[in-house]
């Protein structure tokens, strides 16, 4: 796998405008910053829109579940507790 430069993009969720498309998008650690699941679901269904055909979207973020309160120690700027559930039941179709 080659990554140029140049074809890596940087936005801010929910809301990105883009005029192309992505065989990968990757999203670290921005999640659960989201005010709620709505914006959950508008950040991922806009995502989607970015994505080609078969494109991939890697979500990364932080077990809330295995956390536990150490979920919000960690960083006073998390708002959206983030499980595999959490972010499945957004799952925009």
């Amino acid at each position: 796998l080659h990554i140029n430069s140049d074809n890596i993009k940087k936005a801010k969720l929910p809301n990105i405008k883009m005029d192309i498309q992505f065989d990968i998008i990757f999203v670290g650690y921005v999640i659960e910053h989201l005010p709620n699941g709505i914006e959950l679901y508008n950040a991922l269904a806009n995502l989607k829109l970015l994505l080609k055909d078969n494109g991939i979207l890697v979500l990364q973020f932080p077990d809330s579940m295995k956390l536990g309160m150490e979920f919000y120690n960690i960083d006073y700027t998390h708002m959206l507790p983030t499980t595999k559930r959490n972010v499945n039941h957004t799952d925009a179709r």
